[in-house]
């Protein structure tokens, strides 16, 4: 008799009516079952970017009844926050697939020492937060901001922006995000420069639309050379602080910078000083060191700052683009497979 493995959904925006005779019909040895457990987004970003924070781990909220006896069948989860010390929650439990990227969260819970493998949807979002970058490059190049402006206050003066075309973007941290950036911006003629952790000796010929590409060690050296910035590296400890006032001095004046990565990589104080001073004509950040973002901060008035709350990707599709890959996983997984995404945990 095959050993039955359970599924749970504890992904709230998952549609249960149709999830779980789609994930079902992979084996008929898969049982789904449906209960959701969510953080609050401040709580969330919070244990990404300080995962062994005690605070932050004071805050989660107790399982419910229902909760427990649903972690405690899992052998596997779809999932976007986890409970502390999940290997006792669900002793049962062997993978994890976390409908985002960010890892932060998994980490405090435990993962590796219960030997829980984790993957992740890296990637499924990129296409939505490229059209986001684009649409900033253009809206600061082409000063939309300016125009809608001048028809508030009735003001019939010309505002002729800068061509796309020809200008240099330098990327930094070329994952799929990156690359999809990398495209969006090739497509309108632009200089596309990536700068990747790592450069394989035959280059990076294989990503469309990159024109150059430098080490991770050149980084201010790309940075020179820039007309726009893009930040989209991987939220590691070692990146954090990655921009600060060397790499925004780095840049050349008047240049733009954009943030679609994760807030603890920018320096505030640094990129609000180059800001201020007219270093920086302008910049662009999607996501912010702490979220939401206090009252108090000087994010939000700093001249030239464009300020977004973590939504730079598109919605629309999303969920059954995450089901997609967790199907997939599933099947890898019930035969003995590589599993997609796998995040190292150690």
């Amino acid at each position: 008799m095959t050993e039955t493995t359970t599924v749970l959904l504890a992904y709230a925006d998952v549609d249960p009516v149709t999830a779980i005779p789609f994930l079902e019909s992979v084996s008929p040895a898969v049982r789904a079952l449906y209960c959701p457990y969510e953080n609050a987004h401040e709580l969330r970003t919070r244990r990404d970017e300080r995962p062994f924070s005690p605070d932050a781990q004071d805050l989660l909220p107790a399982l419910t009844e229902e909760q427990s006896a649903a972690f405690a069948q899992a052998d596997v989860l779809l999932s976007l926050d986890v409970p502390m010390g999940l290997g006792a929650v669900a002793p049962r439990l062997r993978w994890v697939q976390n409908v985002g990227s960010g890892y932060g969260r998994y980490r405090s819970a435990g993962l590796a020492e219960a030997g829980i493998v984790l993957t992740n949807a890296a990637g499924l979002g990129a296409p939505g937060i490229a059209e986001f970058v684009l649409a900033r490059l253009l809206e600061h190049w082409k000063r939309l901001p300016e125009i809608a402006d001048r028809q508030r206050r009735r003001d019939w003066g010309f505002t002729f922006g800068r061509s796309a075309a020809g200008r240099t973007v330098v990327i930094v941290g070329m994952g799929a995000i990156g690359r999809a950036v990398a495209q969006v911006c090739a497509a309108l003629r632009m200089r596309v420069v990536g700068v990747a952790r790592t450069v394989p000796a035959g280059g990076m010929d294989g990503i469309d639309g990159l024109d150059e590409v430098f080490s991770a060690a050149e980084m201010h050296a790309a940075l020179a050379e820039a007309d726009a910035v893009v930040l989209c590296a991987t939220d590691t400890a070692d990146n954090e602080n990655l921009f600060d006032q060397k790499a925004f001095a780095a840049m050349p004046t008047g240049s733009f910078f954009v943030n679609v990565s994760r807030g603890r990589l920018v320096a505030d104080e640094a990129l609000v000083s180059a800001l201020e001073g007219g270093h920086l004509a302008a910049a662009a950040i999607g996501v912010t060191r702490v979220e939401p973002v206090p009252a108090d901060s000087p994010l939000w008035t700093t001249p030239g700052l464009r300020l977004s709350p973590h939504s730079a990707t598109s919605q629309d599709g999303y969920t059954d683009r995450v089901l997609d890959l967790f199907r997939d996983n599933l099947h890898r997984f019930l035969t003995g497979r590589p599993l997609r995404n796998v995040v190292p945990l150690t």
